[in-house]
């Protein structure tokens, strides 16, 4: 084609970890939301008081969250980085990206991830960008809009590209152990996923079925939030990654134990197809 340019041992609970603003300059904490796709991430990031730098490597997708939060953006509240996250050893400014024609969500660096079960696609070139890179630019010089100089703290890292995650996870191994953020989400592809994130300093782990995020509700007292924000009601959609941080369901667990229980549901998928169309997300915790 041609191209074009179990019994978990779970861990004591944890304070609300939110912080309001930055002590030191009085900005808002980020979270940076790895997988823009529709937006509905970043819309919720920002309605619960979080300045959002999103990535996305779909240009479909780029130019509609540009019109669609214009004004985040104007305020300085809102970065979208237009470029696919690579590994740190990937040095081209570009990369061929497949642009799924069939399943907009299944884009991606990866042929077979994004050109999978046969669907129509199209290859094109995108700019790429390393997540230690970006996350280290925020943390020092704040978002890229010049309304929203200073630097920044990062809270929250949400892991969402196809076939991407481990790019964006040895990204994180590239980071500044001491600006790390405190909560980390990537999809549970590999345990291999929770083994990166325990190495770099995550000790606590929850295990989320994605699959039942359009159920969850937010707590009220909210355990999540910036800004002064207080509790509001929030319907989660199909394509969204639900509640994060204090406020995803579950306990929080060790390593040892979300990997028995990520190894049992491998073990039921293949055992019966009752549970295989449900899909996890690693959460992890400094």
């Amino acid at each position: 084609m041609p191209v074009r340019k179990v019994s978990p041992r779970i861990m004591s609970d944890a304070p609300n970890s939110s912080p309001s603003v930055n002590p030191t300059n009085g900005l808002r904490p980020v979270i940076f939301d790895i997988g823009l796709h529709h937006g509905e991430d970043t819309d919720f990031y920002l309605r619960k008081g979080f300045d959002v730098v999103a990535v996305e490597a779909d240009p479909r997708h780029v130019e509609k969250a540009r019109e669609r939060f214009a004004g985040p953006i104007a305020e300085g509240r809102l970065e979208i980085v237009a470029a696919a996250i690579v590994d740190r050893s990937f040095a081209e400014p570009e990369i061929e990206f497949y642009v799924n024609l069939d399943k907009d969500d299944w884009g991606s660096t990866d042929r077979t991830y994004g050109a999978r079960s046969g669907t129509r696609h199209e290859i094109i070139r995108v700019p790429t960008v390393r997540l230690d890179e970006l996350f280290t630019r925020v943390v020092r010089y704040g978002l890229g809009a010049p309304a929203a100089p200073g630097s920044r703290r990062v809270h929250y890292v949400k892991i969402d590209i196809e076939g991407g995650d481990h790019a964006a996870l040895r990204g994180l191994m590239g980071v500044e152990r001491e600006i790390l953020p405190t909560h980390v989400s990537c999809e549970a592809h590999k345990l291999e996923y929770a083994a990166i994130l325990s190495a770099i300093g995550y000790t606590r782990f929850k295990i989320v079925n994605q699959n039942l995020n359009w159920t969850q509700k937010l707590p009220d007292p909210p355990r999540e939030g910036a800004g002064g924000v207080g509790w509001f009601e929030y319907q989660f959609k199909g394509h969204s990654s639900g509640p994060f941080g204090e406020e995803a369901p579950g306990e929080w667990m060790d390593l040892e134990s979300a990997a028995e229980i990520y190894l049992m549901h491998k073990r039921m998928v293949k055992m019966s197809g009752v549970v295989s169309n449900a899909w996890f997300d690693f959460h992890a915790m400094r």
